[in-house]
């Protein structure tokens, strides 16, 4: 089974292109469990704490685990530990080394990170909607990628641009 996973900074498609890409290649992906969490506490930037962001990231690689038994030869993965940090210190201020290295001991197959280039849609979870915090989110999620040595793809463009360009990857990939 190959894995991929889609990163990228809050209403860039993340949670969308790993649907999209399960249903054209008939396998299952896994939801980004922090986005459970905010919505069960009604929110990310006030509500929750510190403490739920180790939860988030443990929880999020058990529905990977349980994912990966139902897999048709792919799983798509919506957010990783790298991405967890990046909420954890964006909210809270604070990193936390077990990301660090939950984030150091996953494995995937193909990387697709996700520019801030299509609208921000506000889905009352999400408050960095400022063109200008959107980049500069997207670029210390880039750097955080870059320090860990990983490689990805970007992609950009509407939607349907980041589905084609999404799929050509995989294929590559396969």
């Amino acid at each position: 089974m190959k894995k991929v996973v889609v990163v990228g900074t809050e209403s860039c498609g993340k949670s969308t292109l790993p649907r999209y890409l399960a249903k054209m290649y008939n396998t299952v992906f896994v939801e980004e469990y922090g986005r459970t969490i905010c919505e069960e506490v009604g929110g990310c930037d006030t509500i929750l704490t510190k403490e739920y962001f180790p939860h988030i990231a443990y929880a999020h690689k058990m529905k990977e685990y349980e994912a990966g038994k139902q897999a048709n030869k792919l799983l798509f993965i919506d957010t990783e530990a790298v991405v967890t940090q990046f909420y954890s210190e964006l909210y809270t201020g604070h990193s936390f080394p077990v990301l660090d290295e939950i984030a150091r001991e996953q494995q995937y197959d193909l990387w697709l990170l996700l520019e801030p280039d299509v609208a921000w849609v506000d889905d009352g979870l999400r408050v960095h909607g400022a063109e200008q915090v959107r980049w500069d989110n997207h670029e210390k999620l880039c750097r955080m990628l870059d320090e860990r040595g990983i490689s990805y793809v970007t992609i950009t463009g509407d939607y349907a641009q980041r589905l084609t360009a999404a799929m050509q990857h995989v294929n590559q990939l396969l």
